[in-house]
């Protein structure tokens, strides 16, 4: 299903946790987009983001993706801690996306 009229990521450039920039609209451009916003001390996306993850395996359409309010370091350490394998993008203050 394509994006409803209207209903559009706002036109963002954000970093992955490795520095490369990543154009926020990429990810709407395959039709049905669950997105994450949250950061790491957050116990609720803390919780989240391993379902969130098993959407992201398990999806034949669409996309998923998390934007986590913290630094590279931090978002790359949760990334590994968790096991992520869908797309991150970190959001700096003042979080323009949020």
């Amino acid at each position: 299903m394509p994006p409803l009229p209207g209903l559009a990521l706002p036109d963002l450039t954000l970093p992955d946790p490795d520095g490369v920039e990543r154009p926020l609209g990429a990810a709407w451009a395959e039709g049905e987009l669950l997105l994450l916003l949250g950061h790491r001390a957050c116990k609720t996306t803390r919780q989240t983001l391993p379902y969130v993850e098993q959407i992201h395996r398990r999806r034949t359409r669409g996309a998923a993706l998390a934007v986590l309010q913290d630094d590279a370091a931090t978002a790359r350490e949760l990334v590994g801690q968790l096991g992520l394998t869908l797309p991150v993008l970190c959001e700096a203050d003042p979080y323009p996306l949020a």
